[in-house]
């Protein structure tokens, strides 16, 4: 009560907060979060003590914390936002309050390279991909593609494989570029983009069709690829054997997924070939595939009359 009948008197309120910020219990410290977040942080004390709070032990202290990041002034997002997203990445909570906080006065400073979470104080890809997301929804072009060249090329310059979240962490940030077609024309005309695009394809590619590959990988490169705009025309054939009994159920709906986006008029043949070696659940996702469109159920309820495939198929 004394904080915000301070406030409202229009008196200065950093000596009081600097004093309650020390406060052990943590509703009264995360109250004082709250306070010290909103007028301009001008007092290095006030400053240094919600610095300090980013160790807190308290969870609602640090929810509130990250919240209070995202107002005007005091210029410390850009350090307690990434430290927060870094150290709380499993608590969605406070992860989701830091990315609500992020602005288009802060987020510039806060994308970094992608890492995994190894201490080497680099958001993880997972995170990483939520903040170029953020990014793109800002319109903060030159940032967005600096750094996805850097998580591109990091997918198709290593001799072994990248982690699974490394390439889906670079699908959700292509999709939503593709969203945005000026943003998605300017990137397609970006030289050093489009070469690094090439290594990580040429990469991605070379993972799918690799037996030896974990499923989990496999399906992230496919991710990737679905977004890509055109894939080599021979990648579809190479693409298409891959729905066979021999390849994993997952890696075949994955696949099904990329053929569906960049080329249905090979795919729905295949389908009907293969219908009978598919499991369940690849079943269940050809089906889906074939019903999205007008022109694929009419192939498909021709596949019927034909004799084909039978209803009980």
């Amino acid at each position: 009560a004394p904080m915000y009948r301070t406030r409202k008197q229009k008196r200065t309120i950093y000596p009081l907060l600097a004093e309650i910020l020390k406060e052990p219990h943590p509703e009264v410290r995360r109250h004082a979060v709250r306070l010290a977040g909103h007028p301009p942080l001008e007092n290095s004390e006030v400053r240094a003590l919600l610095f300090a709070r980013m160790d807190d032990k308290s969870l609602p202290v640090l929810h509130e914390l990250a919240l209070v990041m995202g107002e005007p002034g005091g210029g410390m997002s850009e350090t307690v936002l990434p430290y927060l997203l870094i150290t709380q990445i499993n608590n969605s909570h406070i992860r989701n309050a830091a990315l609500s906080s992020l602005h288009e006065g802060n987020i510039g400073g806060i994308i970094v390279s992608p890492s995994g979470s190894d201490g080497s104080g680099k958001l993880p890809a997972a995170v990483h991909a939520e903040v170029l997301k953020v990014a793109v929804a800002y319109d903060q072009r030159d940032e967005v593609v600096s750094s996805l060249e850097l998580l591109l090329q990091g997918l198709g310059n290593h001799t072994e494989p990248a982690s699974p979240e490394l390439w889906m962490s670079a699908a959700a940030v292509v999709k939503e570029i593709r969203r945005n077609e000026d943003f998605s024309a300017e990137l397609s005309g970006n030289r050093w983009t489009l070469v690094s695009w090439m290594h990580a394809r040429r990469k991605g590619i070379e993972i799918v069709l690799s037996g030896e590959q974990p499923s989990e990988l496999r399906v992230a490169a496919l991710e990737l690829l679905k977004h890509y705009e055109g894939l080599p025309p021979e990648t579809y054939g190479h693409l298409a054997k891959l729905l066979s009994p021999e390849t994993p159920p997952e890696v075949q709906q994955a696949t099904i997924d990329v053929l569906a986006t960049h080329d249905a008029n090979l795919l729905c043949p295949i389908i009907i070939r293969q219908w009978k070696g598919f499991t369940p659940s690849v079943r269940i996702s050809a089906l889906d595939t074939m019903l999205a469109r007008a022109e694929r159920a009419a192939t498909l309820l021709k596949a019927v009359e034909s004799g084909q495939l039978t209803i009980t198929d």
